[in-house]
């Protein structure tokens, strides 16, 4: 009698105990207020207030359902805190409260299960008292996620098996599968193997239609999210899942799930921060002895340990949040290192013959001592790194939500990163770039920065208030998406104990929406194309998921090419036709293939087409481009990082209902930003015989005149282009006082002021000019020199002409004087 009040004592005392600890560091570093040390809690208060005001699954007033909160039940239960007046921060007193609760059920579960396995009561309630005292346990039930929730669920589970209880395994079961995924999986593997072992018992009374109450649990998770948001899986999810990488690679997957497991395991044995290795050694012999004398016990707790971690393994945020996800894992390792350490004593008795031997007893004790230890001192270490992470959310989004609550309209939209405190405190709408709580955002937030910059122009908040660095975020600070900073927010601390913040900086911007709509990004801009159009027909805008659907567009890229697979810039046109010249767009990059699908216009049925591309030239390339299966030309791409280019490839009259195009890039990384198909307007024409032939017949030239123009020798050129012309070759003038000596100056470029290699001029005369500096050139009479050279090779293009001079395929045009 005097040992169960013992522990009903303690079962209350402990979790009493860590609840004032971890509340009273709450409220110290926050100044009086009681604040989370994890910003995803804040995502749950959200879903709580909006259940407790009755639109469930409503992130967002006026905004579609979302599952951003992955845990069916948990937000529930935190809203019946909030329906008995625990609102605002003070929902975190709730929070707490529940996960002592949590703590204090696990501790009664323990204890008893270990007295029911013949365990003497002095060594269960030590056992006990290790468990709940240890840091990592005491901060994830203290945490205000549901982590302390799914532990006791596991522990209640594994000991309703023990006892062999039905209604509380069916109960208990059905209630881990509502409380995470990994629940459902844990449910799931109870369910096969105890039908199988009531199948084998001939079970006679009905005990396997209790079976059918976590089953249903199962299915009421991803029934609900189907119903209510479209979608199986929970947004949070798809968000975090290695299966959902872009572009997916099954052997890189495969290498990052393996590593994680390796991990995860190698963990479960040595990691000292969250087991004390004894424990862990004890457990592996706790289970082989389950093996012998509880079977099936033995082959669910097997099953959810290779189940839980391999799923665990997909997600990228595996060991995010001091291992939340794993921690129901590290909890089964002391119910089954207790059963171990007391069939290892048993064991060692009976090898003795029950004599008092000393050596056992001396190991036990030294063993015991040092798990004190190494308890007393994780105990320490956590609520040191709890007063960290609390700090760290008092120091970026606490006074974030704060600021967007007292300075921006109630009405303002505004694009985050950290998406709970700045939802549930600032009591704005929210844009969760990351995709937990915004629909379909997900999606953009995978395929990179360019993606996610395409998803807010087409959103378009108010403002932003997220890192500048995160994940790519710093290609997005770089344009007007990050307009006037109005606030910035540092926290100063070590990245290895931090797991509430993405980095030390966060600040809220207004974003330039003036300078975003000035700008032509849906048009052609290129003052060498813009001619060319008619009218524009269809396009693309690339990365923008929305844009890319509606043409079927596909690509593929190297899953080892290094980098983000999109990005987003504002740059200016090599050289565009009318301002603006700046434009703000997000591509792909690509090094394998990209295929897209137009449709014609019954107005376009027959007429000349072009497809524009606009691009991102930072590698020189090529691109071969077929039209329905049908190679059709190849063009290239000049290497002009840091400005935009497009390039424009015509395609023949087509009756066709719809074009297939395919681009195949050669030689660099492909970097597509927008495509148009126009229709084309009618080209210059000059049929006059050419004055010198390039190429072997790949393009001619039509008319050069050189002049002296303002201490600059000018030459102005027109050419045809040819069936055959190809190769990426700037033009050069060279002025000669020897025409066996270096030039005495000299000026090279590509035609169409810098964007146009042969390759890829349109059918039709093309015109050019070139100034060279005549600074430093004596007077005189100088040979003036033109023809085509590669940039990279030095290769000199190939001429004829029957009008002037060919020397080392140089084309001598004439003479000027110099006064």
């Amino acid at each position: 009698m005097a040992t169960n009040r013992l522990i009903r004592a303690l079962c209350l005392l402990i979790p009493a105990l860590t609840l004032a600890f971890y509340l009273g560091t709450s409220i110290q570093i926050s100044g009086g207020d009681v604040v989370m040390p994890l910003d995803d809690v804040y995502i749950h208060f959200q879903y709580a207030r909006g259940i407790a005001e009755g639109t469930p699954y409503v992130y967002n007033a006026g905004s579609p359902p979302s599952s951003g909160a992955t845990s069916f039940l948990y937000p529930f239960v935190l809203a019946g805190g909030y329906l008995v007046g625990f609102r605002g921060l003070a929902l975190g007193i709730w929070a707490l409260i529940v996960g002592a609760v949590m703590l204090g059920i696990s501790l009664r579960v323990l204890i008893a299960l270990w007295r029911d396995a013949g365990i003497p009561a002095g060594w269960a309630i030590l056992g006990g008292v290790l468990f709940a005292t240890h840091g990592a346990m005491a901060w994830h039930f203290h945490s205000g996620m549901e982590t302390g929730v799914i532990i006791t669920l596991t522990l209640t589970t594994f000991a309703a098996l023990w006892f062999g209880d039905i209604r509380a395994i069916a109960l208990s079961a059905g209630a881990l599968a509502l409380m995470r995924p990994e629940g459902s999986i844990m449910a799931l593997i109870v369910v096969g193997i105890y039908a199988v072992k009531l199948w084998r018992a001939k079970d006679r009374r009905g005990d396997w239609r209790w079976l059918a109450v976590p089953l249903l649990a199962v299915m009421t998770q991803p029934a609900v999210n189907a119903l209510i948001t479209g979608s199986l899986s929970a947004s949070g999810n798809q968000a975090k899942s290695i299966l959902g990488a872009v572009p997916f690679s099954a052997r890189i997957a495969f290498e990052r799930i393996a590593d994680n497991l390796g991990q995860m395991w190698l963990g479960f044995a040595v990691d000292t921060q969250f087991i004390v290795p004894a424990l862990s050694l004890l457990a592996v012999i706790g289970w082989l002895w389950l093996v012998r004398a509880r079977p099936a016990l033995a082959l669910i707790v097997l099953g959810w340990f290779v189940a839980v971690s391999g799923a665990i393994a997909t997600l990228d945020t595996a060991f995010w949040h001091f291992k939340r996800y794993q921690m129901p894992l590290y909890a089964l390792i002391y119910p089954l290192a207790g059963l171990g350490g007391w069939a290892l004593w048993r064991g060692l008795m009976r090898w003795h013959g029950n004599r008092y031997v000393l050596w056992p007893r001396y190991l036990l004790a030294a063993s015991v001592a040092l798990t004190i230890l190494m308890t007393a001192h994780s105990a320490a270490e956590f609520l040191r790194l709890y007063r960290v992470n609390v700090g760290n959310v008092v120091a970026q989004p606490l006074p974030m939500a704060r600021w967007l609550n007292e300075h921006t309209d109630p009405s303002a939209v505004i694009a985050v990163h950290d998406v709970g405190m700045m939802r549930y405190v600032g009591e704005r709408q929210t844009l969760d770039m990351v995709g937990l709580t915004t629909t379909g955002a997900a999606d953009y937030w995978r395929h990179g920065p360019g993606a996610v910059g395409q998803f807010l122009l087409r959103e378009r908040p108010d403002y932003i208030a997220a890192y500048t660095t995160a994940r790519g975020l710093n290609y997005l600070v770089e344009t007007p998406l990050y307009g006037e900073r109005l606030a910035g927010f540092y926290a100063e601390y070590d990245p290895a104990d931090n797991v509430a913040l993405g980095a030390e900086f966060q600040g809220i911007y207004r974003v330039d929406w003036a300078t975003l709509d000035s700008d032509r990004r849906d048009q052609p801009g290129q003052a060498s194309i813009t001619p060319r159009i008619a009218r524009i027909i269809a396009e693309i805008d690339v990365a923008d998921l929305a844009s890319e659907a509606d043409a079927g567009y596909t690509w593929r890229t190297s899953p080892d090419l290094p980098g983000f697979m999109t990005e987003f810039y504002t740059l200016d046109y090599i050289a565009c036709d009318t301002p603006p010249c700046r434009v703000t767009d997000g591509g792909r990059r690509i090094n394998e293939a990209e295929s897209f699908r137009f449709e014609l216009p019954p107005d376009a049925h027959g007429r000349d087409l072009i497809l524009i591309t606009r691009l991102h030239p930072v590698e020189r390339g090529r691109l071969h481009i077929a039209v329905d299966g049908q190679p059709l030309a190849t063009r290239h791409i000049i290497q002009q990082s840091g400005q935009w280019l497009e390039v424009a490839t015509r395609i023949p009259p087509t009756n066709s209902a719809t074009l297939t195009i395919d681009i195949t890039p050669e030689g660099g990384v492909y970097m597509p930003y927008h495509h148009w198909l126009v229709i084309a307007a009618p080209p210059e024409q000059d049929d006059s015989p050419a004055r010198a032939i390039f190429q072997d017949g790949g393009f001619d030239l039509l008319t050069a005149e050189a002049m002296i123009e303002n201490g600059h020798l000018r030459v102005d050129t027109a050419w045809r282009a040819g069936a055959d012309i190809r190769g990426d070759y700037k033009l050069f003038v060279h002025l000669y006082d020897e025409i066996d000596a270096p030039p005495v100056a000299q000026m090279d470029g590509y035609l169409g002021a810098g964007t146009l290699p042969p390759a890829n001029w349109l059918d039709g005369v093309i015109s050019g000019q070139i100034m060279v500096d005549l600074e430093g050139v004596a007077r005189g009479r100088y040979i003036v020199g033109i023809g085509f050279y590669d940039p990279f090779t030095f290769e000199r293009v190939a001429i004829q002409s029957d009008v002037w001079a060919v020397d080392a395929d140089r084309l001598l045009i004439g003479e000027i004087e110099i006064e």
